[in-house]
């Protein structure tokens, strides 16, 4: 942060940052400003404790104001400061013949704190990566879901265009035999009216050797109520299976189901 801040106003924001880290996780820029705040607070407490003790060392009354320490701080870089206090408290000690001796325990506690707030730091660096992590997943799982979107719409539209070429030639069929009739009998049914050689040929061809398909086909090709909605129905079965519109089984297929809906 450029701009120093009182004691308060950096509490009061380093308890709103710590309220939003206990519920949840808090961005890059929150992330920095909760460093920055913690690192101010820290610096500040070093510089008034070492005051406090020079204080107590020369019995000084004029007291440099705690926002005026402060305010030196930050026109200086902290360490160098530090660094003068130390030689200054050092040498003086050197001098004064009473052999003043310092008790510094209190710099462990706050190397404790500085090693707790690196932790804290630390883990939130960590989160702040899985944040970063869980969008380029998101990111990529909805590029994937894109393109997966567009290649079945490129292949519904690719099926649509072969149902309807397929419907196209079944048309055909069916206005040929208007003329003829075929030369043969109405089917009753399907189920049991294509002989073992041609079924095992239509299995093998048509049906990629998949004889459940071929039942299944032939199941719902029975059950239609007129002979358009069969030619519309064996249209779609053709286009999904990528049946060759030039080979002689399809047009035979498509006999059959004329036969089985042809009109009295």
């Amino acid at each position: 942060m450029s701009n120093f801040q009182s004691y308060k106003s950096i509490t009061s924001r380093l308890k709103e940052l710590g309220d939003k880290l206990s519920d949840q996780k808090l961005n890059a820029e929150e992330l920095n400003e909760l460093e920055d705040l913690a690192r101010q607070l820290y610096e500040r407490s070093v510089i008034l404790n070492y005051k406090a003790k020079e204080e107590q060392v020369h019995g000084k009354s004029n007291v440099m104001d705690k926002e005026e320490a402060v305010e030196k701080v930050e026109k200086t870089t902290t360490e160098p400061i530090i660094e003068e206090k130390k030689e200054s408290v050092q040498d003086e000690s050197k001098e004064d013949t009473g052999e003043i001796q310092f008790d510094f325990s209190d710099d462990n506690e706050s190397e404790q704190l500085d090693a707790d707030f690196q932790n804290e730091t630390d883990q939130n660096e960590v989160e702040t990566e899985d944040i970063e992590e869980e969008v380029k997943s998101e990111k990529e799982t909805e590029q994937f879901d894109q393109q997966t979107e567009q290649k079945e719409s490129v292949n519904e539209a690719a099926e649509n265009e072969m149902t309807r070429s397929f419907y196209e030639r079944f048309e055909k069929v069916h206005n040929e035999s208007l003329g003829d009739r075929l030369g043969a009998s109405k089917l009753d049914t399907l189920k049991g009216a294509i002989g073992l050689n041609d079924r095992l040929q239509f299995i093998a061809e048509l049906f990629s050797g998949d004889s459940d398909k071929f039942n299944r086909t032939i199941e719902a090709l029975d059950q239609q109520p007129s002979n358009e909605d069969a030619r519309k129905t064996l249209s779609q079965v053709a286009a999904k299976q990528s049946w060759d519109e030039e080979n002689p089984l399809v047009e035979e297929f498509a006999k059959l189901i004329e036969r089985r809906y042809v009109e009295d």
